[in-house]
């Protein structure tokens, strides 16, 4: 029997779940994939946890040449909106080889469906892929299929951090009430970049020294919204408090 006709794995990730993601997902990449190559110009991008392959699908769309899609062995290949041979199935909480390297790498709303323990692991995997990560995961309260390991944003750019990599926000104040863009891309996107990338780009330092002013934590109304589990909405509040507070403090430091 040929491995594409081989029955899926068990999992929580079913066809019915991409189905409700794809049309939103694509929605959103038309709007973003656009500044992601204004900004950073990739010829090949490398997506992990790329599911269907939605945003690979926009990236081709947009002119870059070499796409490749990593995720694990539930995606049936015969619903890829990519080709087959650009998709490899891996285990993400492994130390998986990346299909070589890549001007950008994607990991867009992962994280949290992997256990903590291999939060450093996919970090250390997509900084060896490529020298620039657009990335973006759920925060604590967020809730979805199979979030385990929702987290606070600097607890994924401190793992960037130790891997030389900066943050950069160029992105959210574009789509944060883009009705076009799902609400948890306009909550989470960030982007990653190493010394070299900034080193290279004064439109790239621009956009850095502006994410050092701006809050990193940011927290979408459909989230706060107290909808059928208020609790979780309400656990933040203290968290969104203190943010604002170190925020601030931190501007009085530096004059501003």
């Amino acid at each position: 029997m040929s491995a594409q006709l081989e029955p899926r794995p068990e999992t929580a990730y079913s066809a019915k779940f991409f189905d409700q993601l794809d049309g939103q997902t694509r929605a959103s990449a038309e709007v973003i994939v656009p500044m992601v190559m204004d900004l950073l110009g990739p010829t090949s991008v490398v997506d992990v946890g790329c599911g269907r392959g939605v945003w690979l699908s926009v990236f081709r769309e947009a002119g870059v040449h070499r796409v490749a899609g990593l995720d694990g062995a539930w995606v049936d290949p015969r619903q890829l909106a990519i080709p087959g041979e650009c998709f490899q199935a891996v285990d993400l909480t492994a130390d998986w080889p990346a299909p070589g390297t890549f001007d950008l790498a994607v990991s867009l709303e992962v994280g949290e469906h992997l256990a903590e323990t291999a939060s450093g692991r996919l970090v250390e995997n997509l900084t060896r892929a490529a020298s620039a990560v657009l990335f973006s995961a759920a925060l604590p309260g967020q809730e979805g299929t199979h979030h385990i390991n929702e987290q606070w944003p600097e607890f994924w750019e401190g793992l960037f951090a130790e891997r030389g990599f900066a943050r950069l926000d160029p992105f959210r104040r574009r789509i944060w009430q883009d009705p076009r863009v799902a609400w948890y891309y306009q909550q989470n996107l960030t982007l990653f970049v190493a010394q070299g990338v900034l080193d290279g780009s004064a439109a790239l330092r621009q956009e850095r020294d502006r994410a050092a002013i701006c809050p990193l934590t940011l927290v979408h109304s459909k989230v706060l919204r107290p909808m059928k589990h208020p609790r979780p909405a309400l656990h933040l509040l203290p968290r969104l408090v203190l943010e604002a507070i170190r925020q601030r403090w931190n501007r009085l430091i530096r004059g501003q």
